[in-house]
């Protein structure tokens, strides 16, 4: 299958302060941008000129939003007069701004762009949106899932990064400081690998010769990422928790580290996982078909993974009257009798569906821009992971499936306070 990412090639340049520039042009009503920094939660720890810095759990996401203030005021209602809509996004690996419009969309684009390059971080400014990021995390704290996730991280991971949730925690909230927000800003804001990437119907040339008007400063600054190993069995196998819900429920994580953390490694052991639990016990396995049946589930399993550095940590939950029982079956399941699932008629049958749905929402212009520009930061043209869904083998599955051993799963069995 011939699969164009994008109708033209994009072209890319890069500015005086270091900033690459892919130029893509689209027929499109609305033009899109995206600015991508190297820069998410998961960077916690890192070395400039030999001296280690800690970074505090949330700043990622706090800085996301401090970007946001100028001199002048709140840059969203400045962007929002211009008639265009901004966004912001914090991922473990990066923080993403966002912006489309039909309107005033170069004049908006540099405004972004000046934003960016530009922080205004002022202590009062930080002692608000500290009130701001407080009533955001006290929400999700009192969320079911929030709680129940983050109780099963904490039994899996000793060390790595992933143990802190992305917006962090009220007392690491109050820790950050205007001086903390200046340092990270300078060493990780000013990265070569920042990257802004342009999509829609425009004058390229016009646009072309503003982009290189800018000149905004950068510091040549190397930045380590410091990463502490991960022990390959989860800390704890087993524990229950009893919270404000309607009906118990179990939740399974699976920990499994690398070798490698080259980005098609992390992009191949993450769809590995993907198929092997989806064959094992998706809506349509045998498995969760026999469940139903006997009345331990009522209908499919949820299923998420994220995978960071070297770590992938696997979630699989499902309510259920008997969460213990539940998590027998399904271990029993996956040691004993799960090979007998693997097959190449259900692998095959899952890889074109899934290959689909990944085309498929490709459609979305946004999240197509973003997925480029996530794998361009990592090192892997979007391109190169459709190609490797279609050459995509059985023996990756089960490579994996061989992989997981007892020790690397957690579970944690969640009863009604009642």
């Amino acid at each position: 299958m011939d699969i164009k990412i994008f109708a033209n090639k994009p072209e890319i340049i890069t500015l005086k302060s270091g900033l690459n520039v892919h130029l893509i042009h689209e027929k499109t009503k609305v033009n899109y941008a995206q600015i991508d920094i190297p820069f998410g939660s998961f960077n916690l720890n890192y070395e400039v000129d030999g001296e280690v810095y800690d970074i505090t759990p949330g700043l990622a996401h706090f800085m996301e939003h401090q970007m946001f203030q100028m001199k002048e005021g709140d840059a969203f209602k400045k962007l929002s007069n211009l008639g265009v809509s901004a966004n912001a996004l914090t991922t473990y690996r990066q923080t993403s701004y966002t912006l489309n419009g039909s309107y005033n969309f170069i004049e908006a684009l540099l405004y972004l762009i000046e934003v960016v390059e530009t922080p205004y971080f002022t202590k009062t400014s930080i002692e608000n949106e500290k009130k701001i990021i407080k009533e955001e995390i006290m929400m999700y704290e009192d969320d079911k899932d929030t709680i129940t996730h983050q109780k099963l991280y904490e039994m899996m991971l000793f060390v790595h990064p992933m143990l802190h949730d992305i917006l962090g925690n009220v007392e690491n909230i109050q820790k950050i400081t205007k001086e903390e927000l200046d340092r990270v800003y300078e060493h990780f804001y000013k990265s070569k690998q920042r990257q802004l990437i342009i999509l829609g119907d425009l004058d390229f040339e016009l646009l072309k010769s503003k982009l290189y008007e800018l000149d905004y400063v950068t510091k040549d600054v190397t930045v380590k990422t410091i990463t502490f190993k991960e022990p390959n069995q989860v800390k704890q196998t087993e524990d229950q928790i009893f919270i404000d819900v309607t009906m118990p429920s179990l939740l399974m994580g699976i920990k499994y580290n690398l070798s490698r953390t080259d980005e098609f490694s992390l992009f191949k052991t993450e769809m590995s996982i993907l198929f092997l639990m989806q064959m094992l016990f998706g809506n349509q396995s045998s498995f969760a078909e026999e469940m139903v049946k006997v009345g331990l589930i009522n209908d499919g399993f949820n299923m998420n993974v994220t995978m960071e550095d070297e770590t992938m940590i696997f979630v699989i939950d499902n309510q259920t009257e008997d969460p213990k029982l539940l998590a027998q079956k399904m271990l029993k399941y996956y040691f004993e009798d799960g090979l007998d699932a693997l097959t190449n008629k259900t692998f095959n049958t899952l890889k074109r569906a899934y290959l689909g749905s990944y085309i498929m929402a490709l459609d979305d212009i946004e999240n197509r821009i973003f997925l480029y520009g996530k794998y361009h930061l990592a090192g892997l043209s979007l391109e190169d992971a459709i190609l490797y869904l279609n050459n995509f083998e059985l023996d990756d599955i089960l490579s994996i499936y061989h992989a997981i051993k007892m020790e690397f799963i957690s579970k944690l069995y969640v009863y009604p306070k009642s």
